[in-house]
Protein backbone atom coordinates (compact mmCIF):
# COMPACT_ATOMS: atom_id res chain seq x y z
CA UNK A 1 0.00 0.00 0.00
CA UNK A 2 1.20 3.60 -0.54
CA UNK A 3 2.78 5.45 2.37
CA UNK A 4 2.96 9.26 2.57
CA UNK A 5 5.70 11.30 4.28
CA UNK A 6 5.19 14.99 5.04
CA UNK A 7 7.01 17.64 7.07
CA UNK A 8 4.94 19.01 9.93
CA UNK A 9 4.14 22.72 9.71
CA UNK A 10 3.31 22.89 13.38
CA UNK A 11 3.72 20.40 16.17
CA UNK A 12 1.56 17.73 17.74
CA UNK A 13 0.29 16.76 21.13
CA UNK A 14 -0.41 13.23 20.07
CA UNK A 15 -1.72 10.93 22.78
CA UNK A 16 -1.93 7.20 22.27
CA UNK A 17 -3.93 4.87 24.51
CA UNK A 18 -4.12 1.23 23.54
CA UNK A 19 -6.10 -1.30 25.48
CA UNK A 20 -5.53 -4.39 23.47
CA UNK A 21 -3.93 -5.85 20.38
CA UNK A 22 -6.61 -4.30 18.20
CA UNK A 23 -6.25 -0.85 19.72
CA UNK A 24 -8.64 1.12 21.79
CA UNK A 25 -9.06 4.16 19.59
CA UNK A 26 -7.37 6.51 17.18
CA UNK A 27 -4.93 8.99 18.75
CA UNK A 28 -5.59 12.69 18.48
CA UNK A 29 -3.01 14.48 16.37
CA UNK A 30 -3.15 18.26 16.14
CA UNK A 31 -0.19 18.67 13.76
CA UNK A 32 -0.50 19.71 10.14
CA UNK A 33 1.81 18.29 7.49
CA UNK A 34 3.02 19.86 4.27
CA UNK A 35 2.49 17.68 1.21
CA UNK A 36 5.53 15.50 0.88
CA UNK A 37 6.14 12.21 -0.89
CA UNK A 38 3.89 9.25 -1.54
CA UNK A 39 5.38 5.86 -2.30
CA UNK A 40 4.17 3.45 -4.90
CA UNK A 41 2.11 0.49 -3.81
CA UNK A 42 4.34 -2.21 -2.38
CA UNK A 43 3.93 -4.83 0.29
CA UNK A 44 7.53 -5.74 1.06
CA UNK A 45 11.05 -4.36 0.76
CA UNK A 46 12.65 -1.03 1.56
CA UNK A 47 11.15 2.34 0.71
CA UNK A 48 13.32 5.47 0.43
CA UNK A 49 12.17 9.05 1.01
CA UNK A 50 14.22 12.04 -0.16
CA UNK A 51 14.16 14.56 2.71
CA UNK A 52 16.96 16.81 1.44
CA UNK A 53 14.69 19.83 1.22
CA UNK A 54 13.40 19.43 4.75
CA UNK A 55 16.91 19.08 6.19
CA UNK A 56 18.12 22.10 4.21
CA UNK A 57 15.18 24.18 5.48
CA UNK A 58 15.97 23.09 9.04
CA UNK A 59 19.64 24.05 8.69
CA UNK A 60 18.59 27.44 7.28
CA UNK A 61 16.72 28.24 10.47
CA UNK A 62 13.18 27.05 9.82
CA UNK A 63 11.51 25.32 12.73
CA UNK A 64 11.64 21.55 12.61
CA UNK A 65 8.74 20.04 14.50
CA UNK A 66 9.00 16.61 12.95
CA UNK A 67 7.46 14.58 10.19
CA UNK A 68 4.31 12.61 9.64
CA UNK A 69 4.19 9.13 8.14
CA UNK A 70 0.73 7.96 7.15
CA UNK A 71 -0.69 4.92 5.44
CA UNK A 72 -2.71 5.80 2.33
CA UNK A 73 -4.46 2.50 1.82
CA UNK A 74 -7.41 0.59 3.21
CA UNK A 75 -5.53 -2.42 4.61
CA UNK A 76 -3.86 -0.58 7.49
CA UNK A 77 -0.17 -0.01 8.17
CA UNK A 78 1.90 -1.16 11.09
CA UNK A 79 4.82 0.96 12.32
CA UNK A 80 7.21 -0.18 15.01
CA UNK A 81 10.03 1.64 16.74
CA UNK A 82 12.65 1.08 19.41
CA UNK A 83 10.17 1.78 22.18
CA UNK A 84 7.66 -0.76 20.92
CA UNK A 85 7.71 -4.32 22.16
CA UNK A 86 8.98 -5.68 18.87
CA UNK A 87 12.47 -4.17 18.95
CA UNK A 88 15.15 -3.58 21.56
CA UNK A 89 17.12 -0.95 19.66
CA UNK A 90 16.48 2.06 17.43
CA UNK A 91 15.41 1.50 13.85
CA UNK A 92 17.57 3.65 11.59
CA UNK A 93 16.49 4.91 8.21
CA UNK A 94 19.26 5.58 5.65
CA UNK A 95 18.48 8.43 3.32
CA UNK A 96 20.59 9.46 0.34
CA UNK A 97 20.74 13.22 -0.19
CA UNK A 98 20.87 14.50 -3.73
CA UNK A 99 20.71 17.87 -5.44
CA UNK A 100 17.38 19.29 -6.59
CA UNK A 101 19.11 20.28 -9.85
CA UNK A 102 20.80 17.24 -11.45
CA UNK A 103 23.02 19.57 -13.51
CA UNK A 104 24.79 20.87 -10.42
CA UNK A 105 28.11 19.24 -9.49
CA UNK A 106 26.67 17.87 -6.24
CA UNK A 107 26.61 14.49 -7.87
CA UNK A 108 27.65 12.10 -5.18
CA UNK A 109 26.62 12.46 -1.57
CA UNK A 110 27.19 10.05 1.27
CA UNK A 111 24.22 8.51 2.95
CA UNK A 112 23.26 10.14 6.20
CA UNK A 113 21.54 8.29 8.99
CA UNK A 114 18.21 9.60 10.17
CA UNK A 115 17.06 8.12 13.45
CA UNK A 116 13.31 8.30 13.95
CA UNK A 117 12.54 9.33 17.50
CA UNK A 118 8.74 9.00 17.74
CA UNK A 119 7.11 10.27 20.93
CA UNK A 120 4.14 8.01 20.25
CA UNK A 121 3.51 5.10 17.95
CA UNK A 122 0.25 3.90 16.42
CA UNK A 123 -0.73 1.44 13.74
CA UNK A 124 -2.30 4.23 11.72
CA UNK A 125 -0.03 7.27 12.10
CA UNK A 126 3.25 8.27 13.64
CA UNK A 127 4.67 11.74 14.33
CA UNK A 128 8.44 11.73 14.37
CA UNK A 129 11.35 14.07 14.93
CA UNK A 130 14.34 13.57 12.64
CA UNK A 131 17.87 13.80 13.97
CA UNK A 132 20.62 13.93 11.35
CA UNK A 133 23.80 12.19 12.40
CA UNK A 134 26.10 13.03 9.49
CA UNK A 135 29.37 14.87 9.51
CA UNK A 136 30.63 14.72 5.94
CA UNK A 137 28.84 16.06 2.92
CA UNK A 138 28.34 16.27 -0.75
CA UNK A 139 30.64 18.01 -3.17
CA UNK A 140 29.93 21.74 -3.21
CA UNK A 141 27.80 23.32 -5.90
CA UNK A 142 29.43 25.53 -8.53
CA UNK A 143 27.85 28.59 -6.92
CA UNK A 144 29.25 27.69 -3.51
CA UNK A 145 32.75 26.97 -4.81
CA UNK A 146 33.02 30.11 -6.94
CA UNK A 147 34.72 30.60 -10.28
CA UNK A 148 37.95 28.84 -11.27
CA UNK A 149 40.83 31.16 -10.39
CA UNK A 150 44.46 31.74 -11.22
CA UNK A 151 45.04 32.54 -7.54
CA UNK A 152 42.81 32.59 -4.46
CA UNK A 153 42.68 32.54 -0.68
CA UNK A 154 40.11 31.80 2.01
CA UNK A 155 39.84 34.06 5.03
CA UNK A 156 38.12 33.87 8.39
CA UNK A 157 38.58 35.67 11.68
CA UNK A 158 37.79 35.56 15.38
CA UNK A 159 38.03 31.79 15.43
CA UNK A 160 39.76 30.97 18.69
CA UNK A 161 36.88 30.25 21.06
CA UNK A 162 37.46 27.58 23.73
CA UNK A 163 35.25 24.62 22.92
CA UNK A 164 32.12 23.59 24.75
CA UNK A 165 30.67 20.10 25.30
CA UNK A 166 30.07 17.72 22.38
CA UNK A 167 32.07 19.82 19.91
CA UNK A 168 31.61 17.38 17.02
CA UNK A 169 27.91 18.17 17.16
CA UNK A 170 27.73 21.73 18.42
CA UNK A 171 31.03 23.62 18.00
CA UNK A 172 30.50 26.44 15.45
CA UNK A 173 34.21 26.67 14.59
CA UNK A 174 34.10 23.10 13.29
CA UNK A 175 31.11 23.95 11.11
CA UNK A 176 33.00 26.87 9.57
CA UNK A 177 36.22 24.88 9.10
CA UNK A 178 34.41 22.04 7.37
CA UNK A 179 32.57 24.43 5.07
CA UNK A 180 35.90 25.97 4.11
CA UNK A 181 37.40 22.54 3.50
CA UNK A 182 34.55 21.74 1.07
CA UNK A 183 35.26 24.85 -0.99
CA UNK A 184 39.00 24.16 -0.86
CA UNK A 185 38.44 20.62 -2.11
CA UNK A 186 36.51 21.91 -5.13
CA UNK A 187 38.64 25.00 -5.82
CA UNK A 188 42.01 24.59 -4.06
CA UNK A 189 43.06 27.83 -2.37
CA UNK A 190 46.59 29.16 -2.46
CA UNK A 191 46.42 30.26 1.18
CA UNK A 192 44.28 30.18 4.28
CA UNK A 193 44.27 33.47 6.19
CA UNK A 194 43.24 33.71 9.85
CA UNK A 195 42.17 37.29 10.49
CA UNK A 196 43.11 37.59 14.16
CA UNK A 197 41.75 36.79 17.59
CA UNK A 198 43.06 33.32 16.94
CA UNK A 199 42.98 32.41 20.65
CA UNK A 200 40.22 33.79 22.87
CA UNK A 201 39.81 35.32 25.34
CA UNK A 202 43.32 36.55 26.19
CA UNK A 203 45.64 35.07 23.58
CA UNK A 204 47.97 32.09 23.77
CA UNK A 205 49.91 31.00 26.87
CA UNK A 206 52.88 28.64 26.94
CA UNK A 207 51.27 26.24 29.42
CA UNK A 208 48.31 25.66 27.10
CA UNK A 209 50.16 25.84 23.80
CA UNK A 210 49.60 22.35 22.39
CA UNK A 211 45.97 21.78 23.45
CA UNK A 212 44.92 25.22 22.20
CA UNK A 213 46.65 24.76 18.85
CA UNK A 214 44.97 21.37 18.50
CA UNK A 215 41.57 22.77 19.44
CA UNK A 216 41.58 26.07 17.58
CA UNK A 217 43.80 25.33 14.58
CA UNK A 218 44.52 21.68 13.87
CA UNK A 219 41.04 20.23 14.28
CA UNK A 220 38.84 22.89 12.69
CA UNK A 221 41.27 23.66 9.84
CA UNK A 222 42.85 20.23 9.49
CA UNK A 223 42.52 20.32 5.68
CA UNK A 224 44.89 23.31 5.67
CA UNK A 225 47.33 22.24 8.40
CA UNK A 226 50.74 20.63 7.89
CA UNK A 227 51.33 19.05 11.33
CA UNK A 228 54.85 18.58 12.62
CA UNK A 229 55.59 15.26 14.37
CA UNK A 230 55.03 16.94 17.73
CA UNK A 231 51.55 18.10 16.75
CA UNK A 232 50.70 14.82 15.00
CA UNK A 233 51.44 12.98 18.24
CA UNK A 234 48.96 15.16 20.12
CA UNK A 235 45.81 14.40 18.15
CA UNK A 236 44.30 11.73 15.95
CA UNK A 237 44.76 13.14 12.46
CA UNK A 238 42.20 11.47 10.22
CA UNK A 239 41.94 14.46 7.92
CA UNK A 240 41.88 14.55 4.14
CA UNK A 241 44.12 17.31 2.87
CA UNK A 242 45.94 18.39 -0.24
CA UNK A 243 49.67 17.72 -0.16
CA UNK A 244 51.31 19.93 0.64
CA UNK A 245 48.71 22.16 2.29
CA UNK A 246 48.80 25.82 1.29
CA UNK A 247 50.44 28.49 3.47
CA UNK A 248 48.47 29.30 6.61
CA UNK A 249 48.89 33.00 7.35
CA UNK A 250 47.69 34.54 10.61
CA UNK A 251 47.37 38.13 11.78
CA UNK A 252 47.35 39.24 15.39
CA UNK A 253 44.09 40.59 16.83
CA UNK A 254 43.32 42.64 19.92
CA UNK A 255 42.51 39.55 22.01
CA UNK A 256 45.75 37.92 20.87
CA UNK A 257 47.87 40.53 22.65
CA UNK A 258 46.25 40.42 26.08
CA UNK A 259 48.52 37.64 27.35
CA UNK A 260 52.05 39.13 27.54
CA UNK A 261 53.77 36.43 25.47
CA UNK A 262 50.94 35.54 23.09
CA UNK A 263 52.21 37.43 20.05
CA UNK A 264 55.69 35.95 20.33
CA UNK A 265 54.32 32.43 20.77
CA UNK A 266 52.19 32.77 17.65
CA UNK A 267 55.10 34.13 15.61
CA UNK A 268 57.88 31.82 16.78
CA UNK A 269 56.51 28.75 18.57
CA UNK A 270 53.32 27.74 16.74
CA UNK A 271 55.37 27.04 13.55
CA UNK A 272 57.03 24.25 15.55
CA UNK A 273 53.61 22.58 15.65
CA UNK A 274 52.06 23.73 12.36
CA UNK A 275 54.79 23.67 9.74
CA UNK A 276 52.97 25.96 7.27
CA UNK A 277 51.90 28.56 9.89
CA UNK A 278 53.27 32.09 9.56
CA UNK A 279 52.50 35.47 11.12
CA UNK A 280 53.91 37.65 8.32
CA UNK A 281 53.62 41.04 10.00
CA UNK A 282 55.06 41.95 13.39
CA UNK A 283 55.95 45.65 13.47
CA UNK A 284 55.73 46.60 9.80
CA UNK A 285 53.55 45.59 6.83
CA UNK A 286 54.64 42.43 5.03
CA UNK A 287 53.81 41.36 1.47
CA UNK A 288 53.09 37.79 0.42
CA UNK A 289 52.60 37.05 -3.26
CA UNK A 290 50.07 34.46 -4.43
CA UNK A 291 49.54 33.11 -7.94
CA UNK A 292 47.41 35.10 -10.34
CA UNK A 293 49.02 38.44 -9.46
CA UNK A 294 47.35 38.46 -6.05
CA UNK A 295 49.41 40.48 -3.57
CA UNK A 296 48.49 40.24 0.11
CA UNK A 297 49.75 43.09 2.30
CA UNK A 298 49.57 42.08 5.97
CA UNK A 299 49.32 44.87 8.55
CA UNK A 300 49.27 45.14 12.32
CA UNK A 301 46.00 46.96 12.92
CA UNK A 302 46.55 47.64 16.62
CA UNK A 303 47.78 51.06 17.71
CA UNK A 304 49.72 53.25 16.96
CA UNK A 305 48.09 54.68 13.84
CA UNK A 306 50.57 57.43 13.08
CA UNK A 307 52.49 58.89 10.15
CA UNK A 308 55.17 56.19 10.34
CA UNK A 309 52.60 53.41 9.95
CA UNK A 310 50.96 55.25 7.05
CA UNK A 311 54.29 55.61 5.25
CA UNK A 312 55.15 51.95 5.81
CA UNK A 313 51.83 50.80 4.35
CA UNK A 314 52.23 53.11 1.33
CA UNK A 315 55.68 51.65 0.72
CA UNK A 316 54.38 48.06 0.98
CA UNK A 317 51.61 48.83 -1.53
CA UNK A 318 54.22 50.19 -3.94
CA UNK A 319 56.49 47.16 -3.50
CA UNK A 320 53.68 44.62 -4.02
CA UNK A 321 53.85 43.11 -7.51
CA UNK A 322 50.08 43.05 -8.07
CA UNK A 323 48.18 43.85 -10.16
CA UNK A 324 45.71 42.88 -7.41
CA UNK A 325 46.40 44.48 -4.04
CA UNK A 326 44.57 43.25 -0.94
CA UNK A 327 45.38 44.44 2.58
CA UNK A 328 44.81 41.95 5.40
CA UNK A 329 44.41 43.04 9.02
CA UNK A 330 42.34 42.30 12.08
CA UNK A 331 40.57 45.64 12.48
CA UNK A 332 38.65 46.93 9.45
CA UNK A 333 38.80 50.55 8.23
CA UNK A 334 35.23 51.42 9.21
CA UNK A 335 33.44 54.44 10.65
CA UNK A 336 34.22 53.23 14.17
CA UNK A 337 37.96 53.57 13.39
CA UNK A 338 38.13 56.99 11.69
CA UNK A 339 41.87 57.50 12.19
CA UNK A 340 42.74 54.04 10.97
CA UNK A 341 40.42 54.44 7.97
CA UNK A 342 42.16 57.72 7.11
CA UNK A 343 45.58 56.06 7.46
CA UNK A 344 44.68 53.27 5.02
CA UNK A 345 43.15 55.65 2.45
CA UNK A 346 46.10 58.05 2.64
CA UNK A 347 48.58 55.19 2.22
CA UNK A 348 46.76 53.94 -0.87
CA UNK A 349 46.76 57.44 -2.41
CA UNK A 350 50.46 57.88 -1.67
CA UNK A 351 51.28 54.51 -3.24
CA UNK A 352 49.75 55.47 -6.56
CA UNK A 353 47.93 52.13 -6.77
CA UNK A 354 44.33 51.03 -6.42
CA UNK A 355 43.72 49.19 -3.15
CA UNK A 356 41.21 46.63 -4.39
CA UNK A 357 40.13 45.19 -1.05
CA UNK A 358 40.79 45.16 2.67
CA UNK A 359 39.92 41.86 4.39
CA UNK A 360 39.36 41.93 8.16
CA UNK A 361 37.72 40.30 11.16
CA UNK A 362 37.01 42.00 14.52
CA UNK A 363 33.31 42.51 13.73
CA UNK A 364 31.58 39.20 14.43
CA UNK A 365 29.57 39.14 11.24
CA UNK A 366 29.83 38.84 7.46
CA UNK A 367 29.92 42.18 5.72
CA UNK A 368 30.97 44.20 2.68
CA UNK A 369 31.44 47.96 2.71
CA UNK A 370 32.08 49.72 -0.63
CA UNK A 371 34.32 52.76 -0.78
CA UNK A 372 32.77 56.21 -0.69
CA UNK A 373 35.95 58.26 -1.10
CA UNK A 374 39.06 58.23 -3.22
CA UNK A 375 41.92 56.11 -1.90
CA UNK A 376 39.78 53.98 0.42
CA UNK A 377 39.74 50.22 -0.21
CA UNK A 378 37.33 49.57 -3.07
CA UNK A 379 35.67 46.96 -0.89
CA UNK A 380 36.16 46.33 2.81
CA UNK A 381 35.38 42.67 3.46
CA UNK A 382 34.46 41.55 6.98
CA UNK A 383 34.61 37.87 7.93
CA UNK A 384 34.88 37.90 11.72
CA UNK A 385 32.34 35.18 12.43
CA UNK A 386 34.53 32.10 12.47
CA UNK A 387 33.37 30.88 15.88
CA UNK A 388 30.41 33.01 16.95
CA UNK A 389 28.20 35.83 15.72
CA UNK A 390 27.38 39.09 17.43
CA UNK A 391 26.57 42.58 16.25
CA UNK A 392 28.72 44.54 18.69
CA UNK A 393 27.32 47.91 19.75
CA UNK A 394 30.41 49.70 21.09
CA UNK A 395 31.34 52.83 19.08
CA UNK A 396 34.47 51.23 17.60
CA UNK A 397 32.29 48.71 15.72
CA UNK A 398 30.17 51.34 13.96
CA UNK A 399 29.78 50.64 10.24
CA UNK A 400 28.30 53.07 7.75
CA UNK A 401 27.36 52.39 4.13
CA UNK A 402 27.50 48.60 4.25
CA UNK A 403 26.14 46.86 1.17
CA UNK A 404 25.61 43.74 3.25
CA UNK A 405 26.05 42.99 6.96
CA UNK A 406 24.64 39.78 8.43
CA UNK A 407 25.08 37.97 11.72
CA UNK A 408 26.04 34.58 10.36
CA UNK A 409 28.88 32.13 10.72
CA UNK A 410 31.03 32.09 7.65
CA UNK A 411 34.13 33.11 5.73
CA UNK A 412 35.36 34.91 2.62
CA UNK A 413 36.90 33.72 -0.62
CA UNK A 414 38.99 36.12 -2.71
CA UNK A 415 39.94 34.90 -6.17
CA UNK A 416 41.83 36.40 -9.12
CA UNK A 417 39.98 35.58 -12.33
CA UNK A 418 41.84 35.70 -15.64
CA UNK A 419 40.58 36.18 -19.16
CA UNK A 420 40.14 32.70 -20.63
CA UNK A 421 41.49 33.68 -24.02
CA UNK A 422 44.60 35.67 -23.22
CA UNK A 423 45.21 34.75 -19.58
CA UNK A 424 45.31 38.41 -18.57
CA UNK A 425 43.89 39.70 -15.30
CA UNK A 426 40.14 40.13 -15.67
CA UNK A 427 38.61 40.80 -12.25
CA UNK A 428 38.82 39.96 -8.59
CA UNK A 429 35.94 37.84 -7.28
CA UNK A 430 35.06 38.32 -3.61
CA UNK A 431 32.52 35.96 -2.03
CA UNK A 432 30.98 36.00 1.44
CA UNK A 433 29.87 32.49 2.35
CA UNK A 434 27.55 31.51 5.19
CA UNK A 435 28.45 28.26 6.93
CA UNK A 436 25.95 25.91 8.61
CA UNK A 437 25.18 26.89 12.18
CA UNK A 438 26.39 23.57 13.61
CA UNK A 439 28.82 20.86 12.46
CA UNK A 440 25.83 18.54 12.61
CA UNK A 441 24.80 20.12 9.30
CA UNK A 442 28.22 20.25 7.65
CA UNK A 443 27.01 18.06 4.80
CA UNK A 444 24.87 20.98 3.60
CA UNK A 445 27.89 23.14 2.86
CA UNK A 446 27.89 26.92 2.62
CA UNK A 447 25.63 29.39 0.85
CA UNK A 448 26.55 32.63 -0.90
CA UNK A 449 25.59 35.72 1.10
CA UNK A 450 27.03 38.14 -1.45
CA UNK A 451 29.51 38.06 -4.33
CA UNK A 452 31.37 40.96 -5.91
CA UNK A 453 33.50 41.60 -8.97
CA UNK A 454 36.30 44.19 -8.70
CA UNK A 455 38.02 45.40 -11.87
CA UNK A 456 41.63 46.52 -12.11
CA UNK A 457 40.61 50.18 -12.09
CA UNK A 458 38.55 49.65 -8.93
CA UNK A 459 34.97 49.32 -10.11
CA UNK A 460 32.91 47.11 -7.79
CA UNK A 461 29.81 45.24 -8.96
CA UNK A 462 27.49 42.95 -7.04
CA UNK A 463 27.22 39.75 -9.10
CA UNK A 464 25.33 37.16 -7.03
CA UNK A 465 21.87 35.97 -8.05
CA UNK A 466 19.84 38.74 -6.43
CA UNK A 467 22.12 41.75 -6.07
CA UNK A 468 20.72 44.60 -4.05
CA UNK A 469 22.94 47.10 -5.84
CA UNK A 470 24.44 45.84 -9.16
CA UNK A 471 26.71 48.90 -9.49
CA UNK A 472 28.02 49.23 -5.95
CA UNK A 473 30.42 52.10 -6.51
CA UNK A 474 32.60 53.82 -9.02
CA UNK A 475 34.63 56.02 -6.69
CA UNK A 476 38.32 56.11 -7.35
Amino acid sequence: MPIALGALIYGTNARVEWEGSDGGGVPGINGLARPGFVTTDRSTGTQRFDVTRQIQDWASGQTNVGGDITGRGTKGTEFSSFDSGSSARPRSRAVRLRSRDPSEPRVRCPSIVLVLLPPHVTRYAMSASLLALAFVGCAPTADEAGAPATGSFLAVGDTGEPWGPLPQLFEPQLAVGRAMARVHAARPADALVLLGDNFYPDGLRAEELVPRVVENVARPFCAFVAPTPELAAAFDDGCTRTEPPPPLYAVIGNHDVRAPDSGRLQRTTVPGLVANWEVPSSNAPAVRELPGGLSLIFVVSEWPWEAAQEAALANALREARGPWRVVVGHRPPIAGHPRFSELVANAARRSGHVLHAYVAGHVHALGAVPATSAGAPRLTVIAGSGAHTERQTDPEYRIEGADVLVEALGFARVAAIADEAGGKAKHLEVSLLRAPSLPLFSFLGSTVVARYSITLDGRVDRVDENPASPAVNSAR
